[in-house]
């Protein structure tokens, strides 16, 4: 291998610059704000978020987040993980950047139709879910497992249809349909109309991207 192929390697993906980035500004961000907001609870050093299955702490002085199955226990023998760029970026967003007096309309739609640019909606996420449609095609029920996994309740129309909490009050309808004589497996996810008052509109594709791998695990 060439020094230049080892230096591509070692060099940190554009995800992992950006995640870095974001979490080095954390003295720019209102933390008194999004614990009043979200009613977060913290100590001296860290902040505490639930973010769909999994325990959240975020290091107050340098941004450093990581998350635990079980939570944090306070003798230090936990298993923690470092989070990763869809799961910085989510948390980041709503939490620091969504409106004071956000609230939910309480009627939901297709994410693409969230994008006040209607090209980009048209065109976003096409093909993204092509490999999941083609993974779970042939087991539905083991999607159906999965989703409630990750806390999912039935909801919606479809052969699989679940409301699966990502943030407090913030959630998702994930809907599938089996591929049949006439169409191939079809997979759609659905958000509540006022979402980007929490958040921004790349965010939401975030969040799904880290649903599906959540999923698959």
């Amino acid at each position: 291998m060439t020094n230049d192929s080892k230096e591509r390697l070692q060099r940190p993906s554009n995800h992992e610059i950006t995640k870095l980035r974001v979490q080095s500004q954390i003295a720019e961000y209102d933390i008194p704000k999004a614990i009043r907001q979200f009613g977060l609870v913290s100590d001296a050093r860290y902040l505490y978020v639930d973010f769909m299955t999994r325990h959240y702490r975020i290091d107050k002085t340098n941004g450093v987040t990581e998350w635990s199955e079980d939570g944090f226990q306070s003798d230090g023998n936990t298993c923690v993980h470092e989070a990763g760029f869809n799961e910085v970026l989510t948390i980041f967003d709503i939490l620091f950047y969504s409106e004071e007096d956000a609230c939910h309309s309480g009627e939901y739609t297709v994410m693409q139709n969230l994008s006040r640019v209607q090209t980009t909606g048209y065109y976003a996420g096409k093909g993204m879910f092509s490999q999941s449609e083609d993974y779970w095609d042939p087991q539905p029920e083991k999607l159906a497992a999965a989703c409630e996994r990750l806390g999912g309740m039935p909801a919606g129309k479809g052969d699989v249809s679940y409301r699966i909490p990502v943030f407090q009050n913030i959630d998702m309808l994930l809907q599938f349909w089996q591929s049949d004589e006439e169409f191939p497996a079809s997979m759609q996810f659905q958000f509540d109309q006022n979402l980007l008052q929490f958040m921004h509109y790349e965010t939401a594709w975030y969040v799904v991207s880290h649903c599906l791998e959540l999923l698959r695990q």
